[in-house]
């Protein structure tokens, strides 16, 4: 199963965000986006086997803003 995740730069707070449109609880930030992958590559997983939905066999990250 193939989740899907956001990442935009947010100027206001100077960090990376990440969301989900099948986590709507997912809302991670960090200002380096190397270190936002590995806590979505953690959290996506966990996530799932919360809500009892499919084990993640990849993590789809679009960027729809850089630094």
């Amino acid at each position: 199963m193939e989740y899907h995740v956001d990442f935009k730069w947010d100027d206001e707070s100077g960090m990376w965000v990440a969301t989900s449109p099948k986590f709507k609880d997912l809302a991670l930030a960090s200002e380096s986006y190397d270190a936002l992958v590995e806590s979505v590559k953690e959290m996506i997983p966990k996530m799932a086997e919360a809500n009892s939905l499919p084990k993640a066999t990849s993590i789809n990250i679009v960027c729809h803003d850089s630094k």
